[in-house]
């Protein structure tokens, strides 16, 4: 399966894309999962795609399969599922979860979530890779209802050392999900504060790119609400945490990333990608669209290099 994405470009061409491969268990529990990440694999090998922003790759025999998917330079930076990590921090308070985080860290340590889920995957160098989780991310007395709390969702960023442009500083993120019975708007507002002064930090002033699944989308047709309500905080966003930065001109009001699969619901488009600092969105548009490769469709956006910027 060929990209639908002509490989004829002269910028940085960046993808993101939640593969939504979070059932454990590979061949034998979720073949078809298995079958989702390596068509998943496939198009990416034979895509155009400089840097590639992957979400929810939250097994270890999915992520090993990203590894392979023709891309010289791959960055992940996790060890442990969540919910094991949190249990040896001391982060798990009640006995229930305890016990339900040892019996799956015994029977199932390979095969569980793992971790942010995050990746970059890379046709240039990378340096400087470093991971940074939310320090707030659901609520425990949730872990079996909303899968928030077993996760450590954050950032993970990187410099890419491109040929012409030089050193580009890549921060891919998931902030966390929202549902009908908790909107978790506090913590998606605090998280975003916390990748505001991340990126303002460990950019340094370089060129910077900066996406993933936001949680968040622009409003429908007409500033027609969006379902779940994940538009009420895209002027928080746009007017606040990433005022000073650009995203390609898509019609977004006509446009959705998720879900994939069901014409009846319309979340939005909740994947993003923005750029700053001499980088400019120069063209852009979903890629990844058949329903069964994610419940995501993907979002690319082509960044051209603006040469009056002066790195200081």
């Amino acid at each position: 399966m060929l990209s639908t994405i002509t490989a004829a470009h002269t910028g940085l061409l960046v993808l993101t894309l939640n593969i939504g491969a979070l059932t454990p268990g590979g061949t034998f529990f979720a073949p078809k999962t298995k079958k989702r990440v390596e068509a998943i694999c496939r198009q990416l090998e034979s895509g155009p795609y400089d840097v590639v922003l992957i979400q929810e790759a939250w097994v270890r025999s999915y992520r090993k399969a990203l590894q392979k998917c023709g891309y010289q330079f791959v960055l992940e930076m996790e060890e442990y599922p969540g919910l094991f990590l949190k249990r040896r921090q001391g982060k798990i308070k009640t006995s229930k979860i305890k016990f339900i985080s040892h019996m799956l860290d015994s029977l199932f340590r390979d095969s569980v979530g793992y971790d942010t889920g995050l990746m970059i995957l890379s046709r240039h160098p990378i340096s400087r890779g470093k991971l940074a989780r939310y320090k707030v991310n659901g609520v425990e007395s949730r872990t079996l209802k909303d899968g928030e709390f077993p996760v450590n969702k954050g950032i993970l960023s990187a410099v890419i050392n491109h040929p012409r442009f030089g050193e580009v500083f890549i921060a891919n993120t998931h902030v966390v999900s929202f549902y009908d019975d908790r909107s978790y708007d506090n913590q998606r507002v605090e998280q975003l504060q916390y990748l505001r002064d991340y990126v303002e930090k460990e950019a340094m002033g370089k060129p910077t790119i900066v996406g993933g699944d936001f949680n968040i989308s622009p409003s429908g047709v007409g500033g027609k609400p969006r379902d779940g309500g994940s538009d009420r905080q895209w002027s928080f966003i746009r007017e606040g945490i990433f005022e000073r930065y650009q995203q390609a001109n898509l019609d977004y009001e006509n446009l959705k990333t998720f879900p994939s699969y069901s014409k009846a619901e319309d979340f939005g488009v909740l994947d993003h990608l923005f750029s700053k600092n001499g980088f400019i969105p120069a063209r852009g548009g979903l890629d990844f669209t058949a329903p069964a490769l994610s419940d995501h469709f993907g979002l690319y956006t082509e960044f051209s290099f603006q040469s009056s910027f002066v790195h200081l």
